[in-house]
């Protein structure tokens, strides 16, 4: 089974909202850490608005050998700034020769 990925945005006095799911695919072979920023996936409102920044993570271990293991990672959600914006669509300008 694969390592199972849970983001569990942080949701003022109510503690956590609902999770998502992602696999280690989804983030390239890397684990979130704190302090990591995430660009808020397309289908969770609209593209490039907000980013995650991990400020938690908790390991749940599988039962067993190669068994699927579970990381629960905390963000923080905060608007995305213009040089963010610019970045996640491909804005930023050409080096200078």
């Amino acid at each position: 089974m694969a390592t199972v990925i849970r983001i569990y945005p942080e949701a003022g006095d109510a503690g956590i909202g609902p999770h998502l799911e992602f696999n280690l695919s989804d983030f390239g072979g890397q684990l979130p850490n704190c302090g990591d920023l995430i660009i808020k996936p397309q289908g969770q409102g609209a593209p490039g608005d907000e980013v995650w920044e991990v400020s938690t993570r908790y390991f749940d271990p599988g039962p067993g050998f190669d068994a699927g293991a579970c990381l629960h990672v905390l963000v923080r959600s905060r608007p995305m700034s213009p040089s963010e914006r610019a970045l996640h669509q491909g804005l930023s300008p050409p080096l200078r020769s």
